[in-house]
């Protein structure tokens, strides 16, 4: 008479195919996480280049007399986008009041010319000197923003801002936009 024995665990088949199961689901999360990371960088990027935007159109209309004077072609004398860079090496003069934490600095008298440049550059640059002295790494910066301001029909000015967007630093197989681009047109 033969006894049947009671087969009781799992075998090895078994352990591996859950295992596997098991490090494909947590792969799969992994992967969407990453994607809303990106996804997120990116809406905070997005709402940056707004305010940026914003804040040359509101620029503009505070010297609207010189209008003409914040086209990038004509501080430039060509249509391409600006680079910090370039602001920082036309900027001749501080031409607004602040305080340097210890006491109030006046700025320079500027003509319309010298006030657009430097409304650029304090807005294009500013951010990022203040994300490298105090707030490094902060993601509500722009990295190596550019701008194009262009004269596009009697008074209708176009305004271009690109930038580097920071999800291209999270090295993933899809990196599908890696410049961020906002346009916006001013009607008169």
């Amino acid at each position: 008479m033969i006894r049947k024995r009671l087969m009781t665990g799992l075998s090895l088949i078994e352990v591996l195919v859950a295992l596997t199961i098991t490090t494909l689901s947590i792969m799969g999360l992994t992967t969407l996480q990453l994607e809303n990371l990106r996804n997120s960088t990116n809406s905070e990027q997005d709402a940056q280049a707004i305010y940026v935007v914003d804040d040359i159109i509101n620029r503009i209309n505070a010297n609207s007399s010189a209008k003409k004077e914040y086209l990038t072609s004509s501080i430039f004398g060509n249509e391409s986008l600006v680079s910090c860079e370039q602001l920082k090496r036309k900027t001749k003069r501080h031409c607004s009041s602040y305080h340097d934490g210890y006491k109030r600095v006046r700025g320079n008298q500027c003509n319309a010319s010298e006030q657009a440049i430097y409304d650029l550059f304090s807005i294009l640059c500013q951010q990022i000197e203040t994300t490298q002295s105090s707030v490094q790494g902060s993601q509500h910066s722009l990295i190596q923003p550019k701008i194009k301001i262009e004269n596009i029909n009697r008074g209708e000015l176009k305004i271009t801002l690109q930038w580097q967007r920071r999800s291209t630093l999270i090295s993933t197989a899809k990196n599908k936009n890696p410049i961020g681009v906002y346009q916006v047109n001013i009607i008169p």
